[in-house]
């Protein structure tokens, strides 16, 4: 059944960002829209009106979720497929994003103690609107002037194992969602001699 009086001469979209509640609106004479430019797990409402002469009343909500960030170009595209003539939002949309995640490096990376077989580190969680999704985990790589090694932890404090003592390590962080984000600036620690530890003082903001 038709609802529109006269020729509809475009439609209306308003998506509106439900955590901040920017709006960003859009007119279109088809029945599809792209929206770019979103942000990836964030929740988005989008209403959409008809206009002939007069612009006439909005849809009902449609509530669609972005998906997680993950590997590939850094583009984020929305469809919304409007079903013409009706007062309905149609339900025929596809979410696909591909980000690069997260968009930066875990702060306040401290060295909470020192061993000489070991290393304990501490860091804080990511903002959210830089998590760009679900954090899984965080990779931390340890280096020395030989051997690189990628660990993962689930937490935001970790203890580096089976090091060498007296041995100058470099160490960096990345948090992870679907795909790993950007490491942290290199921290350079020294292990200690056998025999003795002590706790830890630096820390990389």
């Amino acid at each position: 059944m038709e609802h529109h009086n006269g020729e509809i001469m475009e439609y209306r979209v308003n998506v509106t960002e439900i955590r901040t509640g920017r709006v960003r609106s859009f007119s279109t004479p088809i029945t599809q829209l792209i929206v770019t430019g979103l942000r990836p797990y964030f929740l988005y409402e989008c209403i959409v009106s008809a206009v002939t002469v007069a612009e006439g009343p909005y849809s009902a909500a449609l509530v669609v979720r972005t998906h997680q960030a993950g590997k590939g170009s850094s583009t984020l595209k929305t469809l919304f497929h409007i079903e013409p003539f009706t007062e309905e939002l149609g339900v025929n949309h596809s979410l696909y994003v591909i980000f690069p995640a997260p968009s930066t490096f875990p702060q306040n990376i401290s060295v909470t103690f020192v061993t000489s077989r070991s290393i304990g580190l501490s860091w804080a969680p990511l903002e959210e609107d830089s998590r760009n999704g679900i954090v899984r985990g965080y990779n931390v790589t340890v280096s020395d002037s030989v051997f690189s090694r990628r660990l993962v932890s689930t937490t935001e404090e970790f203890t580096v194992p089976d090091l060498e003592p007296f041995t100058r390590y470099v160490v960096t962080v990345a948090a992870h969602t679907i795909a790993t984000g950007p490491f942290s600036p290199p921290l350079e620690v020294t292990t200690q001699t056998d025999g003795r530890s002590c706790d830890g003082h630096v820390t990389v903001m």
